[in-house]
């Protein structure tokens, strides 16, 4: 599947500063929840977003969450009622023809 995505640097910097503040508070609400500060609906809302997000924060090289927020969402993803949304299968399959920019979590936020 070739797609033409006409997003300038500008544009491709500024999702990877928003998804990775998505994925900070998507940790903070597993943080919330392990800690009984927040309710299952709201935290089981949080991880399956987190799931669906996978692919979108693989991509520009967002930071891994912790090794314990990691396992919930590979948990959620291994569950037998799981199917990823359309968007991240989409991103997905255009990702793998499309190598990232960005050079990693030592390199700088953003790429030039």
């Amino acid at each position: 599947m070739t797609v033409n995505l006409s997003l300038s640097k500008s544009d491709w910097n500024q999702i990877r500063l928003y998804e990775l503040a998505r994925s900070v508070r998507l940790e903070d609400v597993y943080f919330q929840y392990q800690h009984g500060l927040i309710d299952e609906v709201a935290y089981n809302f949080s991880l399956a977003m987190a799931a669906s997000r996978l692919p979108i924060w693989k991509w520009p090289k967002i930071a891994d969450p912790s090794p314990e927020f990691s396992k919930a969402i590979e948990v959620y993803i291994n569950d037998e009622d799981f199917k990823q949304t359309l968007l991240a299968a989409k991103f997905q399959d255009w990702a793998d023809e499309n190598p990232s920019p960005f050079g990693g979590l030592s390199s700088p936020f953003y790429y030039e």
